[in-house]
């Protein structure tokens, strides 16, 4: 078949080159319209009734006759109507409405031709005395349009997709002279007419009932506005009309002027003025009075951390797109130079440098991600509460429901920063205000809410008026606007200006009634269709435009829009359309859709070929170095990459920005990519390529859940066992690392001690085979404390330490995603071991350790790791006032940067120690309840523990009873899960409680037993302590025994010998004969590195 240009005045089709009509002579586009396009229209088929039995009354000629009179009545009528003839079935026809012009009237010129026809057509043929009948079906929506067609001896237009179809099996259900509608065309078409509703029906080839109306004939609305909605309020939006609204932002804005910080929070559904009522305020009342800040926040920004910030910095400081580095670096030395003292000056420099498109610091790389964003956050809140600092200033962030997680814990921090300075907080968002992470219920006690609501038709009119200032409209232009405008601000404003080129404003039409493209207003997409219509030359640049963004560089559109005239001579024409605005920012010039919608309705109408090959030139381009910094972010390359059908490369990118947030410690944006990668990888073609980049986006989403849900959440075991069972036996070493690590970790949260076990060992054998120190270091820590959990106290000291050892001496940052750093949960869990093995000086030592060196990485996660493990050992120590000062420092780290699993950790080893200390029933419930929480979120480690701290306040509030029933439980868990380290302290703690002679003794010698074959000299002590007294007894020493059971009881901490534990140990087991000596003497434990590293089994 052969692809033909179409005349927009008689619809002749023309040869693909030809530039003049070929009928009437008309001259057609340069850039003829596109070959196959999207319609949004009106298909009505209409069939003549019995066509078939007319030759039996009619003699040829009459048969010639009565059909010449048929058609012209159809031609005629459709012609009067703005409707395309399109193409004939016998005695049937399709007609077209929207074509090839659009129109917002398609439906309602739609059914009145239909009505017409049926009317006109009985009224004036008649077969027999009979008159003839007509059967009509209408339908409305989106219409895949393949140009002219030339085959065989036909020339016709073909009309593809479901609406066409829908409108034929339409007409087949009908009766003579009825037109049977979808609920579509009954929508747009309003109340201009009469229905009947005929209910759902199955249409072949349809999946599902269709709901069908017959249009039975006109109404006397004459208004098009209650045509439209006869039944609904007008919604009309924008600074026009808002003087209530406006007079609260005016009086807050008085009140900052006084010294007095207020957040205003403007909410409405899309179009409904939220923007204009903003600006409007900001251009008209801060005037020379205050400073104003501009934040845009994007549909994509939201996995983009601190994207509108940037744009913010950038803008303020004055750096230019075309600026080189030398001129960038001095006015953003400058910038931040008014703001920051000299002595911080470099350290912010570095800081803001790839917000200021400078390139980052090369020390940073060996930061932590959680410190380098929150030194970032912390300078970033002082250059914006340093404006207020200044004087009054209002920061205005538009589209706040875009806005990335760590923008919006800026904006948080921001307003309580600058609560007691002069500046306004002006946010719009299509939601109103709710309590959330980053704007707690505290801060928005504090905000003036204003929810937007319609205007009525008279300051409707207004806008419209304005809209249309220079050229006016006439009054009854105005009426027709305000009466189609279905109250949008936006609406009115396109209306307005189509009313300066067209006479008559009809009813909407638009795409299917459940497609995705109904996300843009079908009256909307229709005003679209139209503009562009007038000019078809210059569409492939707002094509290109709307596949690149709002924004656009003028740059990136010249090279993408390679099929358009010459870009920068057709602006004006682009720009006369008034679907994009040039703007200039930062001194660069740019395009923006005046509209989100208007960029949507744009590219709904491209054909999904063109709009992939579109993305395609867009992605390599990007890929060029040929976008600016804001158009060449990972997600967006992916974005286009993924829609041009580069599925590979896409989901690369998604990745790569997946690794690139978690580094930034922005777990959320990071899940998020992980999550979308996920959902396209499926489309990579080679199963090799697909398994490996799914075993990538696995891998970095077991890590962020981890970090985000805690490690025994259900989706972090579901994630790491689909990435495990991807990798075969002989699998990659490097790649199956981070697998058998994050599964390892989720069992050993989840209590499954054995099972931990075997994953730590394996771990150890693939990072040997791996050859990375970083996982050498990862896999010693991990198995550690894995030993040390099952009672393998050596060889866990042993890993522990050699983990420390080389883990301190890596040339480079830790690079291996883990949301604590080795050496920090070696350290953590290392003083617990030394305490356990009698070694209390070591203990010491090690819990100061481990808070310098979280200390000196600067990650929250590490800070209150290490307070939760401090918290644990001091109340294994008796030393109830430290772990509460330990669990406290964890709750305010944890509560800070929203580290859950820690929350519910330093609430419970804070609770421990209260109800340990004297009654605490308030404590105690807090305790059981943050329990019961842990273990619903399948956090099963330390549950043990856990249940001793609340056996023990169950004693100290007088409930014997209950605490033995908890040591019981402990006790079973303790043998269900291997978790060897506490048991001793249960059989103790069961003792304690019990009344029975014999079973105390018993319990006793148990402990002391179990001290024993964990190598626990300091639970050994403390068990032989309480039975010798148990038993009347003492050793050869009985001062030595007063003082370490005050030393284990935290009540003497004064300097004491240092192996005073082991002393101890061995006057008490020689007091105790059912110990045998072999295994008493067996505890001494003596330090060697070199003897402990040997014990480590690779």
């Amino acid at each position: 078949m052969t692809i033909r240009s179409v005349c927009v005045v008689c619809h002749h089709s023309n040869r693909k080159l030809a530039r003049f009509c070929e009928r009437c002579g008309e001259r057609l586009p340069q850039s003829a319209r596109p070959s196959i396009e999207l319609r949004q229209g009106t298909v009505v088929f209409c069939d003549l009734v019995g066509s078939g039995a007319l030759s039996m009354h009619l003699d040829s000629d009459a048969l010639v006759d009565l059909y010449g009179r048929y058609w012209r009545f159809v031609s005629e009528t459709t012609k009067r109507y703005s409707g395309y003839v399109n193409r004939t079935e016998g005695d049937g026809a399709f007609l077209l409405f929207g074509y090839p012009a659009g129109g917002e009237d398609a439906a309602e010129c739609a059914l009145r031709t239909a009505l017409e026809l049926v009317r006109d057509i009985a009224a004036r043929i008649q077969v027999a005395g009979e008159p003839l009948a007509l059967r009509v079906g209408a339908a409305s929506g989106t219409i895949v349009m393949a140009g002219a067609i030339e085959a065989a001896t036909n020339r016709e237009l073909a009309l593809l997709g479901p609406v066409p179809d829908r409108a034929h099996r339409l007409q087949s259900l009908a009766s003579a002279s009825a037109i049977l509608i979808d609920a579509e065309t009954r929508r747009l078409a309003g109340e201009f007419f009469a229905y009947r509703e005929l209910g759902p029906h199955t249409l072949k080839n349809v999946d599902r009932p269709v709901q069908v109306w017959e249009a039975v004939g006109e109404t006397a609305v004459v208004s098009r506005f209650e045509a439209r909605h006869h039944d609904e309020a007008a919604q009309v939006m924008a600074p026009i009309g808002r003087d209530e609204e406006l007079q609260q932002i005016r009086d807050c804005w008085q009140t900052v002027q006084s010294g007095d910080g207020r957040i205003v929070w403007v909410s409405g559904e899309p179009g409904i003025g939220k923007s204009s009522l903003a600006r409007y305020f900001a251009a008209k009342d801060l005037s020379s009075r205050g400073k104003l800040l501009e934040m845009h926040c994007v549909a994509r920004s939201e996995r983009s951390p601190l994207f509108p910030v940037g744009v913010l910095l950038r803008s303020q400081a004055g750096i230019h797109v075309t600026d080189g580095d030398e001129e960038r670096l001095a006015k953003a030395h400058a910038f931040l130079g008014a703001i920051v003292p000299e002595e911080r000056l470099e350290a912010a420099m570095g800081l803001a440098a790839g917000l200021l498109g400078l390139p980052p610091p090369a020390e940073h790389a060996a930061m932590e991600p959680d410190a380098l964003r929150e030194r970032t956050i912390a300078l970033l809140c002082e250059v914006l509460v340093s404006f207020a600092q200044r004087g009054p200033t209002v920061l205005c962030v538009e589209d706040l429901h875009w806005a990335d997680a760590t923008t919006l814990g800026l904006l948080a921090r921001v307003a309580k920063a600058a609560g007691g300075l002069p500046m306004l907080l002006l946010l719009t968002s299509r939601f109103p205000p709710a309590a959330t992470s980053h704007f707690d219920a505290a801060l928005l006690a504090h905000c003036t809410r204003i929810e937007l609501q319609p205007l009525d038709d008279a300051h409707a009119a207004m806008i419209a008026r304005r809209a249309a200032s220079q050229q006016p409209l006439s009054d009854e232009q105005i009426a027709a606007v305000v009466a189609r405008a279905e109250g949008l601000p936006l609406v009115i404003e396109e209306l307005a200006y189509d009313a300066l080129h067209q006479a008559d404003l009809g009813a909407m039409h638009s795409g299917e009634p459940h497609d995705a493209k109904d996300r843009v207003p079908a009256i909307l997409k229709t005003i679209v269709q139209s503009r562009m219509d007038r000019s078809p030359s210059v569409v492939p640049i707002i094509h290109a435009a709307s596949v690149i963004g709002r924004e656009v560089s003028l740059q990136l559109m010249m090279n993408a829009a390679t099929d358009a005239p010459d870009v920068p001579s057709a602006l004006a024409e682009v720009i006369d359309l008034g679907l994009l605005n040039q703007e200039f920012v930062a001194g660069v010039p740019v395009l923006r859709f005046r509209h989100g919608l208007i960029q949507e309705a744009v590219y709904d109408s491209m054909m999904a070929s063109r709009q992939k090959e579109l993305h395609s030139r867009v992605a390599d381009l990007l890929r060029s170095g040929l976008g600016t910094a804001d158009e060449c972010t990972p997600d967006a390359l992916a974005h286009h990459l993924l829609s041009a059908e580069r599925f590979a490369e896409g989901v690369r990118c998604l990745y790569e920005a997946a690794v690139a947030t978690a580094s930034r410690a922005a777990y959320l944006e990071s899940r998020a990519y992980a999550e979308q990668g996920l959902q396209w990888v499926a489309s990579v073609p080679q199963a090799e390529e697909r398994a490996q980049l799914k075993l990538l986006l696995l891998s970095i989403m077991g890590a962020a859940l981890s970090a985000v849900l805690g490690y025994g959440a259900p989706e972090v075991e579901q994630t790491y066992r689909e990435a495990h069972s991807i990798c075969s036996e002989g699998g990659d070493a490097t790649a199956l690392f981070p697998i058998a690590r994050g599964l390892a970790a989720f069992y050993f949260v989840r209590g499954q001690m054995t099972t931990a076990g075997a994953l730590a060992a394996q771990c150890m054998d693939l990072a040997a085979k791996a050859n990375i120190p970083d996982f050498e270091v990862e896999a010693l820590s991990f198995r550690g404390y894995t030993d040390c959990y099952l009672g393998e106290t050596r060889k866990g000291r042993a890993a522990l330490e050699s983990a420390i050892r080389i883990g301190k001496t890596l040339e480079h940052p830790f690079r291996y995603t883990s949301p604590q750093h080795p050496v920090t949960a070696a350290l953590a869990f290392l003083g617990n071991t030394a305490w356990a093995q009698g070694d209390a000086d070591t203990a010491e030592a090690v819990v100061q350790e481990a808070l310098t060196f979280a200390q000196g990485l600067q990650r929250p996660f590490d800070l209150a790791y290490v307070h939760g493990w401090a918290a644990g050992l001091r109340n294994l120590q008796r030393r109830w006032d430290e772990a509460q000062m330990h669990a406290q420092q964890c709750y305010a780290a944890s509560e800070k940067f929203g580290l859950r699993i820690w929350l519910a950790t330093a609430t419970m080893q804070g609770c421990i120690a209260a109800v340990s200390k004297a009654p605490a029933p308030e404590a105690l419930a807090m305790l059981q309840g943050a329990l019961q929480g842990f273990l619903m979120a399948g956090a099963e480690v330390n549950s043990g523990y856990f249940r001793w701290g609340i056996a023990r306040g169950q004693r100290m509030a007088g409930d014997p009873d209950s605490a033995r029933a908890t040591v019981a439980e402990a006790l079973e868990h303790v043998e269900r899960t291997d978790e060897s380290f506490i048991r001793g302290e249960l059989l103790i703690l069961a003792a304690e409680l019990d009344s029975d002679p014999a079973r105390i003794d018993r319990l006793l010698l148990e402990a002391m037993q179990e001290g024993i074959d964990i190598n626990a000299p300091t639970l050994a002590l403390r068990a032989g302590l309480l039975l010798l007294r148990h038993r009347g007894l003492t050793s050869d020493d009985p001062q030595r025994d007063l003082a370490a059971q005050l030393a284990l009881d935290g009540q003497v901490l004064q300097t004491m010998s240092v192996n005073w534990i082991h002393e101890a140990w061995a006057g008490v087991r020689a007091a105790i004969p059912d110990i045998a000596m072999d295994d008493a003497t067996a505890l001494i434990y003596q330090r060697s590195p070199s003897s402990m590293d040997s014990t480590i089994e690779h």
